[in-house]
Order: C-alpha cells, then structure tokens, then sequence
C-alpha cells in the first residue's frame, strides 16, 4: 500500500470549483479507468498517489488538476 498526498491551498476565502470534464472506459479483468480534468481555485499545488484498492495519481498546478484512476468495478470507496 501506497498512499502520497502533498498539497499547497491558497489562504484567500474564494473557492471557485469547476469541473472541466471527464474520460472513462472499461480494462480487461472487471477494471475501470477514469481521467478527470478540473479547476480550483484555492488549489496552487497538489500531488496525490494511493495504491490501495485502487491506482490514483493526481496532479495539480495553479488551480488545474488532472486525475487519472483505475479501480476495479465492484469497488466502493465509501467504506
């Protein structure tokens, strides 16, 4: 398990979120894939990795964020 996650937040109040639209698809062997593109304005610097239950990478800059997950389709990641 592998779980990374370093972010950087703006201090001003304004939290402006937008999301700028998504990609997903099916793998072999009962997986899912997922890319999401995003803004955020209080959002200046955020790097995330998780190997757990899923694959996640996450990369933010300046507000911009790309997400890219692959997790397996009877997964549920509230509990």
């Amino acid at each position: 398990m592998i779980y990374f996650y370093f972010t950087v937040s703006s201090p001003l109040k304004y939290d402006y979120f937008k999301n700028l639209g998504s990609l997903h698809g099916n793998l072999p062997k009962n997986l899912m894939w997922e890319l999401e593109h995003c803004y955020s304005a209080k959002q200046l610097l955020e790097v995330q990795l998780q190997t757990q239950g899923i694959f996640r990478i996450a990369l933010g800059i300046l507000g911009y964020g790309i997400d890219f997950t692959i997790y397996k389709k009877d997964h549920d990641c509230w509990r």
